[in-house]
């Protein structure tokens, strides 16, 4: 319901905080709906080109300590919790386009910069894997076996190929429970 007043209850720290929240209108098809959540603010200020340098720099830096951080915690707590797969990024690719062209683009130079961090990961796949190889190579100062090499690297394409998978099937369910649950109130109503 859109314009309408709204309370969060947030944990921090153990201790329960009731925020006041109104939503905001958005337009969904015929009807106006109420939307909560966060969006991006695209200050659009003109720059000079060592300005824009610096500033794409920086948040390049935090795109990838934040990508950093969240895949460290992936890992020690064992979890896919907040990982998104492949039909994830699309819904979130074209609900970016919806918006307006700087969501897109920020959205894509996001997907970018996170492609370009996962690479760099030491996973026998990934260019991080391969300069992960050289450097055992330099250290122990002798090749390391074809065979090995080439186990690691399937290993890897069969671990991404078996994470794509699960991300989807737990994505599909998702996105399939949602658009059952919108027909049926459409239907219901």
């Amino acid at each position: 319901h859109p314009q309408q007043s709204i309370t969060l209850h947030v944990m921090r720290n153990k201790e329960s905080h009731a925020l006041s929240c109104m939503l905001d209108k958005r337009q969904d098809g015929e009807k106006s709906v109420g939307v909560l959540g966060a969006h991006f603010s695209l200050p659009l200020e003109h720059k000079s080109p060592v300005q824009a340098i610096v500033a794409s720099g920086m948040m390049v830096k935090q795109t990838a300590t934040n990508l950093f951080y969240g895949v460290c915690s992936l890992i020690k707590n064992c979890s896919l919790q907040g990982a998104m797969g492949p039909l994830m990024i699309i819904s979130q690719g074209a609900s970016s386009a919806k918006l307006c062209i700087e969501h897109l683009l920020l959205f894509l130079a996001m997907i970018s910069i996170s492609l370009a961090v996962m690479n760099v990961l030491p996973l026998g796949a990934l260019d991080g894997g391969q300069l992960l190889f050289v450097t055992i190579e330099a250290l122990i100062r002798r090749p390391l076996p074809t065979s090995f090499k080439l186990a690691i690297n399937i290993a890897s394409w069969i671990g991404f190929i078996a994470l794509a998978l699960v991300l989807s099937y737990r994505e599909a369910i998702h996105l399939f429970t949602a658009a059952w649950k919108h027909v049926m109130s459409i239907v219901l109503h």
